[in-house]
């Protein structure tokens, strides 16, 4: 059997959004409200490089947690972020933010989704960057 020698380059750059506002305790995944930020491409998948955190409003202090489900959506907790309490100092600022790049890329097979949650009620845009094999 032979080996594919050729490295393998994304065809369709891509940027991901999802929101989570409705707090999730729950560590495995399978229960609560999570919001889908990739669904992988099918056939080949789809690659995560870079991911970017914004607070919509005032935050507390808590975790915002990232899920990769297998095609029979079996979760696996892949990463937690600590979110920093943030309060606003008036119109026009900006809330807490944070960023979050992997030693290598995330892979989600097609078929496959990267899902999030957020341990209490937080509105936290989050973002992926990345593409589409």
């Amino acid at each position: 059997m032979g080996v594919n020698t050729v490295p393998r380059f994304i065809e369709q750059p891509q940027t991901w959004k999802a929101q989570v506002s409705v707090g999730n305790l729950n560590l495995g995944g399978n229960t609560g409200t999570l919001a889908t930020l990739v669904t992988g491409s099918d056939p080949h998948g789809s690659k995560i490089d870079y991911f970017w955190f914004q607070a919509q409003a005032i935050t507390e202090a808590n975790t915002l947690r990232l899920y990769l489900f297998t095609s029979g959506g079996t979760p696996s907790l892949l990463r937690e972020i600590l979110v920093s309490g943030y309060t606003t100092a008036g119109v026009g600022t900006v809330g807490w933010s944070g960023s979050f790049t992997p030693a290598t890329p995330i892979v989600v097979p097609g078929g496959w989704t990267l899902q999030c949650s957020i341990a209490s009620a937080n509105v936290i845009n989050i973002f992926g960057f990345g593409g589409d094999y």
